[in-house]
């Protein structure tokens, strides 16, 4: 099966990097399915989860520490929450 080469990152570190066979995000226009092969594509992301279909997710011995990076999406969540509650009082 083809895969692409995936990085995941927050403004301060890398999160995540590896190889998927498909990834997932929201877009500005919804959500996006990116494929290997998939067409060049430019496009604003919004605010919201990056799901990565992948055969090292599925494994618990894999190198990924899953208790940073669900740390990592909680601390994320938290500030975008802040972020939309500030907006809405402006």
């Amino acid at each position: 099966m083809s895969t692409i080469k995936i990085n995941i990152v927050s403004s301060s570190e890398e999160i995540y990097s590896g190889e998927a066979t498909m990834v997932y995000a929201t877009g500005t226009l919804g959500e996006l399915g990116i494929a290997p092969g998939h067409t060049p594509l430019l496009t604003g992301l919004a605010a919201g989860p990056v799901r990565v279909q992948e055969q090292e997710l599925a494994n618990k011995d894999a190198s990924l520490d899953y208790a940073k990076a669900s740390a990592q999406l909680a601390e994320a969540v938290a500030r975008l929450k802040t972020i939309q509650k500030l907006r809405k009082n402006q």
